[in-house]
């Protein structure tokens, strides 16, 4: 009653695979002309040193001469 014939799904299914067709190539096109600098990820910020403290052993920035709150605290301590 409702069925669709062999003609009728070719009338759906051709428009439709062209269209995905035409869709996937300007895509393609856009990212050919795009080149590989716009395809790459942003850069996260960047790492930093540590060193670790001789006397508790907790991690510090390496570039850091700020002493922690311990007296033994083998940083540099402004008098």
């Amino acid at each position: 009653m409702f069925g669709l014939s062999f003609s009728e799904i070719l009338l759906i299914a051709i428009p439709l695979v062209f269209l995905w067709v035409n869709m996937k190539r300007g895509r393609d096109e856009d990212e050919r002309q795009a080149g590989p600098a716009a395809v790459s990820p942003p850069s996260g910020p960047e790492a930093e040193d540590m060193t670790a403290c001789a006397v508790c052993g907790v991690y510090r920035p390496a570039e850091s001469h700020e002493p922690c709150e311990r007296e033994d605290c083998p940083f540099f301590k402004p008098v």
